[in-house]
């Protein structure tokens, strides 16, 4: 028997009965008379198969040839096979659990024909198809053996203008297992092949559930619609976060736009800095200033980022008001200690601020009008659903309102701008650029004599995000921040002038990863180096003939880090450890004339180094870890440890801080100052998530720290490292919480009892002394309550301790015929104690359909109470007895009423 082949392209040019009968009319088929009659009975049935085989083929080919025209736009899987469903000769079974059919679709033809468009779902859908009669099956197609587990990775965002989401929780339903997704919105979620149901949550967020089939790598992005307030109050009462537990920081707290927007505020101006104050922990170091102590430090030995740029001068006139325009603002994390391990360069605190990346949905903005400050915010897609813009300034008109009553106030007037904008290139990669300018300026007239002050930020960030696969997300950040002050007098009888400058720039290349290894695991690394050039200040000096430059020493730095850390959950989630490690250098570059001195601190000579040098290297090792520990659902015990170490230091001799204050960098003259603290807390949830509670303990360990010797010499002086005294440090204390998330009544109560020591050689006779910053008793008490739709009460009340001072004592001596006061052991004494309520009403616009321009009043007092709070104090001699000296206390602000419209379209 000779046995023919043929193949698909001869089949399809063949009609059957012509295949049939090539195959009948072969010689011997019929086996002729030798062939038995079973030997007949199976040719015979082969026959009857190949013609039921052919006639299925005839049908199937028939079947996948009808055409069918298809709308072209974006549509789902599951309306592509609905529609094909009802094309009368085609018949398909199939089971929708198996494949997500909620995937969006675009067909490369508007006419196809059916096996085209199987095709494409089959690569879509990750799926083959197969004939059963006149049935065509779908079915899942089969996996190489070995892969068992696939990656569910995506962005979660707002609905409203596609603003990602920081730290929203995805999880796998009525289980422990879960992501939450990063800086940039962005989760991963390494799980079995199988069926799951999603959970997506955000407080102030509708709870969102996605069905999804694990077969292959998925990408799933997500958008959370807002709560309205009748929302809010029924699902918040099923679903309560539990984060306050739950999540593996301690020491932390993230701030949201809206809840600082309900704070009474100063002059009507929601103010992100002025809250941080009244959280546990945290302390004010002067009523008019933005600046702020951490658990007894300095207030230089916080870091403040603004779109991953540092901002060394966080505030507007005089700390009035800080940089931070609250309508430009998204999200904002707060660290008192236990930095992750990709942070560094303070001891205190961390303060990470970003900017709204802009609505890529429509044109929307926002803005106020009060008494001091006029602000707009405006927002708009670039390229829909791809690019946004966002554009914000800001600026005061103190000035305005002193012209009425004096003629010498010039100028008196702040102003900011904000500007941000994304570009999605695809699924994998997205670049953002967003860039700061904010400037103070005041100057005054007398006749033809003039005064000039001016200070501000410039900050730019180009970051870029890249999605290596599924599980490997990175940051690359280029980064550039720079301050500056200018100064100026001109008297014009003498002809007297001088001109005063001085600045600082940072540049900063970064890179940071992320690696979501399973649910359980998840590794951070990078690295980063950072320049840093130094302008102490210039001075030039001009009187009539006479000229004279004065500069102190510019010096430049770099400094390095790498980090790797890690997030573990052990023991079915209820033991989380996140141990981190972080290597710092910080190098000194030339050109620099270095000072060596003696024991005594006098000058001995200098060595000079030339231009690009590295003359002085310091490499220190920075361990980090956080652990927690789930005793029950609403209970844990959360632990840690951090060493930090800080290389630039701040040559101020005021509490609070003034925009002239000067940084200078470690050197061999100057080591850097390094911190332990160890800390410990419990944490617990009462009344259904309800109410949220917690206790920490604190202790810190301070090394290098720094402090001035009497009469210190701190401007222009090229010799300040001889100004400089060096020791150690302590501080220690309890903090405690007791918070309430939502509701119509929200808000919070903070509490912190602390001791903040300092022990410097040279200071005090060398005997220990309280830290400036040191407040033992902190008391605030924050409250909201929504009286109506339209009518919301703000509050909030403040009490703490007055900061310690070096009073004068009685006697005095002369030195070379001046008059030197005698003092008292350093710090012994105490201002007194300041409190502090504030009140606000926001009445918000009625309400109608199809309105667009939304609107609210905000009505607000300041130191309700009129309680003359200590600013300062200074020294004067006693009308009666001028051979003794008093101390004097100042205040700044009585009580201040104020008004504000705030809108938003």
């Amino acid at each position: 028997m000779k046995i023919l082949f043929f193949t698909p392209a001869q089949r399809e040019r063949r009609p059957v009965n012509v295949l049939l009968n090539s195959i009948l009319s072969q010689p011997g088929y019929w086996g002729g008379q030798k062939a038995g009659l079973c030997q007949q009975f199976c040719r015979g049935l082969l026959i009857l198969l190949l013609m039921l085989v052919s006639s299925v083929a005839v049908i199937a080919q028939d079947e996948l040839s009808v055409t069918v025209d298809f709308d072209t736009r974006n549509t789902t899987a599951r309306e592509l096979l609905d529609n094909l469903g009802k094309v009368e000769s085609v018949h398909l079974s199939y089971n929708e659990k198996k494949f997500n059919l909620n995937q969006e679709i675009t067909l490369p033809a508007k006419n196809m024909s059916v096996k085209e468009l199987l095709d494409i779902l089959a690569e879509k859908l990750d799926m083959e198809y197969q004939f059963h009669g006149k049935q065509i099956i779908l079915k899942q197609k089969s996996k190489p053996q070995g892969k068992t587990s696939y990656t569910v990775s995506g962005h979660v965002r707002d609905e409203a203008n596609g603003e990602t989401l920081v730290g929203a929780t995805v999880q796998l339903k009525n289980t422990t297992t879960g992501a939450v997704t990063n800086l940039y919105g962005y989760y991963s979620l390494t799980l079995p092949q199988g069926d799951y149901t999603l959970v997506f949550t955000y407080i102030g967020y509708k709870i969102t559930e996605k069905q999804v089939l694990v077969n292959k790598d998925i990408t799933l992005s997500v958008e959370l619609a807002e709560m309205t307030e009748e929302l809010r109050e029924v699902v918040i009462t099923a679903y309560r976060p539990d984060d306050n537990v739950a999540v593996n920081r301690m020491s932390y707290n993230k701030l949201e736009a809206k809840k600082i927007q309900q704070v009474p505020a100063l002059f009507g101006e929601a103010d992100p800095l002025k809250v941080i104050k009244l959280l546990p922990g945290v302390s004010m170091t002067g009523e008019l200033s933005s600046n702020y102590s951490v658990r007894g430090g300095g207030y230089d030995q916080n870091l403040v980022l603004l779109d991953e740029a540092v901002v060394y001068n966080p505030s507007h006139l005089m700390g009035i008001f800080s940089t931070f325009n609250n309508d430009a603002v998204k999200n904002m994390e707060f660290y008192k200690g236990n930095l992750p391990a990709r942070y560094g360069g303070r001891l205190s605190s961390f303060l990470n601020v970003q900017m709204k990346d802009g609505n890529n949905k429509r044109i929307s903005g926002q803005g106020g009008v009060s008494l001091l400050a006029s602000r707009l915010t405006l927002e708009m897609p670039t390229l829909k659903n791809r690019g946004s813009l966002m554009v914000s300034g800001r600026r005061s008109y103190a000035d305005v309102f002193f012209r009425p009553f004096t003629n010498e106030i010039k100028a008196l007037y702040f102003y900011d701008f904000n500007l941000t904008t994304n570009l999605k290139i695809n699924e994998n990669n997205k670049v953002y650029f967003s860039a700061y300018r904010g400037r103070d300026v005041f100057s005054t007239a007398f006749e033809k004599d003039s005064d000039h002050i001016s200070w501000g930020n410039f900050i730019s960030t180009f970051r870029w995000n890249h999605s290596f696969n599924k599980k490997l997300f990175s940051n690359l950040s280029l980064s550039y921040s720079k301050y500056d002050y200018k100064l100026g007098q001109r008297v014009d009888s003498t002809g007297y002038e001088m001109n005063w400058k001085a600045r600082l720039q940072d540049c900063t290349l970064k890179m940071d990863f992320d690696y979501f290894l399973s649910p359980q695991h998840t590794v951070t690394f990078g690295l980063s180096s950072t320049l840093h050039v130094f302008n102490p200040g210039a001075m030039s000096l001009k009187e009539k003939s006479s000229y004279e430059e004065i500069e102190t020493l510019d010096s430049k730095a770099l400094e390095h880090a790498a980090y790797l850390g890690t997030e573990s959950k052990l023991l079915d989630g209820r033991l989380m450890v996140n141990p981190g490690l972080r290597l710092s250098v910080f190098q000194n570059v030339g050109a620099y004339a270095l000072f060596n001195f003696n024991d005594t601190y006098e000058v001995t000579d200098s060595t000079n180094y030339k231009n690009g040098d590295v003359f002085n290297t310091f490499i220190n090792l920075e361990p980090r870890l956080v652990m927690t520990y789930r005793i029950a659902d609403n209970l844990s015990l959360k632990g840690g440890y951090a060493r930090s170490v800080q290389y630039l230091q701040l040559a101020s001799n005021t509490l609070s801080g003034t925009p002239l204050d000067v940084w200078v960098p470690s050197t061999p003259n100057v080591k850097p100052q390094k911190c332990d603290q160890y800390s410990i807390g419990l944490f617990q949830n009462l009344f259904g998530n309800k109410l949220e509670t917690s206790v920490e303990v604190f202790y810190k360990d301070m090394k290098g720290q720094i402090d001035f010797k009497d009469d210190a010499d701190v401007l222009l002086n090229k010799q300040l490292e001889g100004e400089f005294r060096f020791g150690k440090g302590s501080a220690s204390g309890i903090e405690f919480m007791l918070s309430k998330p939502h509701g119509k009544l929200n808000g919070w109560i903070s509490y912190t009892y602390s001791k903040s020591i300092r022990k410097i050689e040279g200071v005090n006779d060398g005997y220990e002394y309280l830290s400036a910053y040191d407040r033992p008793h902190n008391l605030a008490i924050t409250a909201n309550y929504q009286l109506s739709k339209r009518l919301g009460f703000s509050s909030n009340w403040v009490w703490f301790s007055g900061r310690p001072f070096t009073p004068p004592a009685l006697g005095k001596y002369y030195y070379k015929n001046t008059q030197m006061t005698v003092y008292s052991k350093k710090n012994s004494d105490r201002i007194p104690d300041y409190m502090r309520l504030d009140l606000s009403l926001t009445l918000k616009g009625r309400e109608r359909e199809g309105k667009k321009l939304h609107s609210s009043w905000n009505f607000s007092v300041y130191n309700v109470l009129n309680r003359l709070n200590p600013a300062s104090i200074s020294l004067r001699q006693k009308e009666k007895k001028p051979e003794q000296t008093e101390a004097v206390m100042q205040s700044v602000l009585p009580i201040m009423p104020s008004v504000a419209w705030i809108f938003h379209f």
